[in-house]
Formats: C-alpha cells, structure tokens, sequence
C-alpha cells in the first residue's frame, strides 16, 4: 500500500527535458535546509522546560544550543546570499524564474526577493561599516553582518578558532563582573546529551557581539533574524510553488499496469 496523502507527484523526465533547471534544483536545497534549521530551532525552544535558575547546567545548555543553531542561521545566510552573488548573471537571465517573480508572486514576496538580491550584491561587504541596505532594520543587519565569521571563523572552519575564542573569553571573563562569568563553568559527567563546556559558548557569544560591534546581548536581535530567515524560506517556498506548477503533477491514485 502506497500513502500518497501528502504527496504529489512529478514526472522526473520533466526535468529532464533539455530546459535548464538547475537554479531550481538549488533553490529546493536552500528551501529544504531553511526549512530543516527552523524546525530544528523550534524542536530545541519546544524542548526546553522553563528554567527555575538563570546560573544553572540547564540554562547554560539552553543558551549554549542557541547560539549553536544561531550560529548555523547565520552560516546559511552567508552561504545562500554568496550563492545569490555568484549566480546573479543565470538569475537575471534565467526567463521563467523571471517570469514567476515578476507575475506570479506577490508584491510582498518581490520586494522581499528584490531585498535578498541587494543584499548579496553587498555581501562581500559584510562587517564594515559602509554595509547599509534600505529596508533591513540596522540592529538586524549588525547581525548578518557576522555571517561570513559565523561561517568561516567559528562554525564551519575550526583552524582559525584560538585566536577568536580567546578574545571571546577574556571579552567574557577579564574584568568582568557579570555573574554568570565569575566562574568558568563545565558539566563533565559522562553524558552527550548534559555534558557541555559553557565557558565556550559565552567566549563564542562574546566574540559575535565584538566582532558586529554589538552594544547589547546577541540574543536581543535573535527573533529578528528569526523572522528574516522565515521570510526568506517563504518566498523561495512561494517561487518553487509556481514552478512546479508549470511542470504539472500526476495522477497518484491511477493504477499502475
């Protein structure tokens, strides 16, 4: 028995019919991962049971996994507008994605599209202080400013960690009065899912807040960036909607000879 509740269904001889789709192929990737981090970010906010103690192992992990899948929004940011600027020309050339942009999505949805566009052509940009793009919050864009050291420095890459995570720590702990940074704290008791050294994610913490040139904690802008990588994920959503669309579906409940 076949469950196709859900499903629909392509001919995949339709994507294969000469026309070029691979600008599709990777806008489905992009969807498809955005869609994988906000449910994972909602599986981690689901998960966590109201913390009694704000200096505790369970805060510390909490905060500890945030900045983790903070770290990984901003690392798919930085890897999708850089794959937006280096594909611009197939994009600007490309006649149906065009096509859908300009008259099968909304005005919202454009301009938000149109937003992206801008944003990557200034990617390279990132963390100087010419970087300015009309109609991004400027708190939300000190944020997507550490993308490419999210990236490169601290998620992706580990040989250029010392330097950062030194500087994050003592930002962290030399002359700092904070209470939760009076102690270097760990948890080693043997288990995945418990043990954490929590001295490194306040160093990372720390090190993103210096190196955007942040006043305030890096969790203040959290639910911007939240809802900028949530609209992103649904106009690309909206885009491949209409594209499908033009290949059209099979019929699933059709009997096979």
């Amino acid at each position: 028995m076949q469950d196709y509740s859900k499903l629909k269904g392509i001919n995949p001889e339709k994507f294969l019919s000469g026309n070029d789709y691979s600008l599709f192929l990777s806008l489905a990737l992009i969807n498809n991962d955005l869609g994988d981090l906000v449910y994972l970010q909602g599986l981690h906010a689901r998960s966590v049971k109201k913390i009694k103690y704000p200096i505790s192992a369970e805060h510390g992990r909490k905060t500890g996994r945030d900045i983790y899948i903070f770290r990984l929004a901003l690392s798919h940011l930085f890897n999708i507008l850089e794959f937006f600027y280096k594909r611009i020309k197939d994009i600007e050339k490309d006649n149906l994605l065009n096509k859908i942009i300009n008259e099968d999505i909304s005005t919202d949805e454009k301009l938000f599209w149109d937003l992206i566009i801008t944003l990557s052509k200034s990617y390279k940009d990132f963390g100087k202080d010419k970087l300015a793009v009309v109609g991004i919050n400027p708190e939300l864009l000190r944020v997507i400013s550490l993308s490419e050291a999210a990236r490169n420095d601290v998620t992706f890459h580990y040989h250029g960690t010392p330097r950062h995570l030194k500087l994050g720590f003592e930002s962290a702990f030399k002359n700092n009065s904070l209470p939760n940074t009076k102690y270097a704290f760990v948890t080693e008791i043997g288990s995945v899912a418990e043990d954490r050294r929590y001295y490194i994610d306040i160093s990372l913490e720390k090190f993103l807040e210096k190196e955007a040139g942040l006043e305030e904690s890096i969790y203040k802008t959290e639910s911007l960036m939240v809802d900028f990588i949530a609209n992103l994920n649904r106009v690309i959503y909206k885009i491949l909607f209409e594209f499908h669309k033009t290949l059209g579906f099979e019929d699933l409940n059709e009997k096979e000879s």
